[in-house]
């Protein structure tokens, strides 16, 4: 009977065991499965980012190019109150008027 008890409680010190590993082993799998789910969170996070910073240089381009043709548009006019100021015609008609009679 002592044979048969040691036995017993031998499958059962195993099946203990047993479990054991296969609760670490569900840790582990949940844990790893937590860690992938997190790269993709982070992967899209800076795609996101990149994103953004494409947009924000596309936008800074924009407001160069605006800020750019502002300042022309305000030289042509201060050369076009000047034009008017001193009552000369506008540059360059001479020219064509030389060329094309």
């Amino acid at each position: 009977m002592g044979n048969i008890l040691s036995s017993q409680e031998e499958s059962y010190q195993l099946r203990m065991k047993i479990d054991a590993l296969e609760r670490e082993e569900r840790a582990k799998q949940a844990r790893i499965g937590s860690l992938e789910k997190e790269k993709i969170d982070v992967e899209k996070e800076e795609r996101a980012k990149q994103a953004r910073i494409e947009y924000l240089e596309k936008e800074k381009i924009d407001v160069e190019k605006e800020e750019r043709a502002k300042q022309a548009r305000i030289e042509y006019l201060e050369k076009e109150m000047w034009r008017r100021k001193s009552g000369r015609s506008k540059p360059g008609l001479s020219t064509w008027r030389r060329r094309y009679r």
